[in-house]
Protein backbone atom coordinates (compact mmCIF):
# COMPACT_ATOMS: atom_id res chain seq x y z
CA UNK A 1 0.00 0.00 0.00
CA UNK A 2 1.25 3.57 -1.03
CA UNK A 3 1.91 6.18 1.06
CA UNK A 4 -0.73 9.01 1.50
CA UNK A 5 1.30 12.45 -0.66
CA UNK A 6 1.65 15.50 0.91
CA UNK A 7 2.30 17.33 -2.52
CA UNK A 8 -0.11 16.66 -5.36
CA UNK A 9 1.92 18.46 -8.49
CA UNK A 10 -0.96 17.24 -10.77
CA UNK A 11 -3.90 18.61 -8.41
CA UNK A 12 -1.22 22.22 -8.22
CA UNK A 13 -1.09 22.22 -11.87
CA UNK A 14 -4.58 22.00 -12.92
CA UNK A 15 -4.88 24.44 -9.96
CA UNK A 16 -2.92 26.99 -12.17
CA UNK A 17 -3.71 26.51 -15.47
CA UNK A 18 -7.70 26.78 -14.52
CA UNK A 19 -6.20 30.32 -13.09
CA UNK A 20 -4.75 31.06 -16.13
CA UNK A 21 -7.93 30.24 -18.02
CA UNK A 22 -9.79 32.10 -15.90
CA UNK A 23 -7.38 34.88 -15.90
CA UNK A 24 -6.79 35.40 -19.47
CA UNK A 25 -11.26 35.39 -20.29
CA UNK A 26 -11.72 38.32 -17.96
CA UNK A 27 -8.79 40.56 -19.14
CA UNK A 28 -8.31 39.09 -22.62
CA UNK A 29 -5.45 37.04 -24.14
CA UNK A 30 -2.82 39.64 -25.13
CA UNK A 31 -3.32 41.44 -21.47
CA UNK A 32 -2.82 38.39 -19.83
CA UNK A 33 0.51 37.15 -21.70
CA UNK A 34 2.02 40.79 -21.25
CA UNK A 35 1.49 40.47 -17.48
CA UNK A 36 3.10 36.68 -17.68
CA UNK A 37 5.66 38.87 -19.54
CA UNK A 38 6.01 41.35 -17.05
CA UNK A 39 6.44 38.92 -14.14
CA UNK A 40 9.16 36.67 -16.00
CA UNK A 41 11.10 39.23 -16.42
CA UNK A 42 11.20 40.62 -12.59
CA UNK A 43 10.15 38.01 -10.66
CA UNK A 44 13.35 36.26 -8.71
CA UNK A 45 11.61 32.69 -9.25
CA UNK A 46 13.71 29.81 -10.20
CA UNK A 47 11.21 29.19 -13.46
CA UNK A 48 11.66 32.83 -14.19
CA UNK A 49 15.44 32.97 -14.02
CA UNK A 50 15.69 29.74 -16.07
CA UNK A 51 13.27 31.82 -18.69
CA UNK A 52 15.49 35.09 -18.68
CA UNK A 53 18.59 32.67 -19.24
CA UNK A 54 17.07 30.85 -22.01
CA UNK A 55 15.81 33.94 -23.79
CA UNK A 56 19.04 35.58 -23.73
CA UNK A 57 20.41 32.89 -26.45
Amino acid sequence: MRAAKEFDCVAVKNRIQREMIEEEERIGEEAARRRRREWLQISDSPFARLWREASRG
